[in-house]
């Protein structure tokens, strides 16, 4: 995935956003991760994306950023309070985008309002390809304890992809995330900070079942 992408940032042309649209030639498969409170304006945002020379294979609508700075002006996880804006939203998106569209939520916005189901339920309608879910609520940020015991077997009640998202720092995590959802993957976030053989451990451990060791600071700089 890119940097959180403002649609706006590319509809004023502001060089820093235009930075974060840049992939190399052969890392694929990238999307490029669009956050705003419009169809208007993340449409236009994806007419220039279609003009760039590092083509995304999907475009990802973060409606999952629980930072003030997002959420204030309508945008990331604030979305979420809203599902009848939400549906007509992503709905006008998706006709118009030439890419598949991604999205990742949250649980909700707070405690009173955990709606991912029928979230989940409402993107998948309007045809959104995958769903990557974080399983905190918008006003836990990244406190507290991610809330894995309300996902049990959440994939077995989508017709769509799942990634699983909420302190993955270890191989162990990863799997326990993975058996608890029955998820199609996993995403490492903060985990993967300063630990980015964490990837690696993941990825073989599903791949051959092999269990690579913790590596050493000199492997680790490596």
């Amino acid at each position: 995935y890119s940097e959180m992408v403002s649609d706006c940032g590319l509809i004023y042309e502001n060089k820093e956003t235009y930075k974060y649209l840049k992939s190399d030639k052969d890392e694929h498969p990238f999307g490029i991760q669009l956050f705003g409170n419009k169809a208007e304006t993340i449409c236009k945002a994806i007419d220039i994306i279609k003009e760039c020379e590092h083509q995304p294979d999907f475009i990802d609508l973060n409606l999952a950023c629980p930072v003030p700075k997002v959420t204030k002006p309508g945008s990331g996880s604030s979305l979420l309070k809203d599902v009848d804006y939400l549906k007509e939203m992503i709905s006008e998106i998706v006709k118009h985008s030439p890419y598949p569209i991604t999205c990742k939520i949250r649980l909700g916005w707070d405690d009173k309002n955990i709606n991912f189901l029928q979230i989940i339920g409402v993107l998948e309608e309007i045809g959104v390809k995958a769903i990557a879910l974080h399983v905190r609520t918008a006003k836990q940020l990244y406190s507290g304890k991610p809330r894995y015991e309300l996902v049990k077997d959440l994939r077995e009640k989508m017709n769509i992809p799942l990634i699983i998202s909420g302190d993955i720092y270890t191989l162990d995590d990863a799997i326990k995330a993975l058996d608890i959802t029955k998820a199609d993957a996993v995403m490492v976030a903060r985990g993967g900070i300063g630990n980015p053989f964490l990837i690696k451990q993941i990825d073989e451990y599903y791949k051959s079942g092999v269990r690579l060791e913790n590596p050493s600071l000199e492997e680790q700089k490596e």
